[in-house]
């Protein structure tokens, strides 16, 4: 969803300036190279990634599905 967000760091602007998602960071530190910005692949990583084996766990994860979405409590529960 990266590519969906309009970026504003340090003066630098990157992504669509008419999203609705606006991420503006409070920017420490020396000033980031005015320089054309493409974000061309993203990966992330959950250092403290939720264990659903755990049944307090899941029962949590489980109340954060919208009711009517039926196949997310499948996969939940998969």
């Amino acid at each position: 969803m990266m590519v969906r967000y309009h970026y504003s760091i340090s003066g630098v602007e990157a992504g669509p300036f008419e999203s609705s998602m606006q991420i503006k960071p409070e920017w420490k530190g020396s000033p980031s190279p005015k320089a054309p910005l493409d974000i061309i692949s993203a990966r992330a990583c959950d250092r403290n990634p939720n264990d659903p084996t755990d049944d307090e766990t899941a029962q949590r994860l489980e109340g954060n599905i919208w009711p009517e979405i039926l196949a997310r409590f499948d996969r939940m529960e998969a």
